[in-house]
């Protein structure tokens, strides 16, 4: 995925097909009751839909998520509303916020 994001820098085309390779693993990992797997791929599901195409910070925040997913593994999927996870979604959510809003 990270490597998708740049590619996907001001290629509309790459740029959905990185949005539905997102919604893809969201709606898998809700599926296979990965509930806080799913909550980090509906923030960056958010990011990709509110963030300018073009933007090559992208890739960089993508990675974070990424990075998320793979540590929330890790540590064994902990529950959504544990403080670790709820920490780590408002960490990703700044990230976001920052990209799409500036603050």
């Amino acid at each position: 995925l990270t490597a998708a994001a740049a590619d996907a820098e001001g290629d509309k085309d790459r740029w959905e097909q990185l949005k539905i390779a997102v919604i893809d693993i969201r709606s898998s990992s809700a599926s296979a009751g990965y509930d806080q797997l799913s909550a980090v791929a509906n923030s960056l599901e958010w990011l990709l839909g509110e963030a300018p195409p073009g933007d090559a910070r992208i890739a960089k925040v993508v990675k974070l998520h990424i990075e998320a997913i793979s540590r929330l593994i890790e540590d064994g999927a902990p529950r959504l509303g544990s403080p670790k996870v709820q920490e780590l979604l408002g960490s990703l959510g700044r990230a976001s916020d920052y990209i799409t809003r500036g603050c």
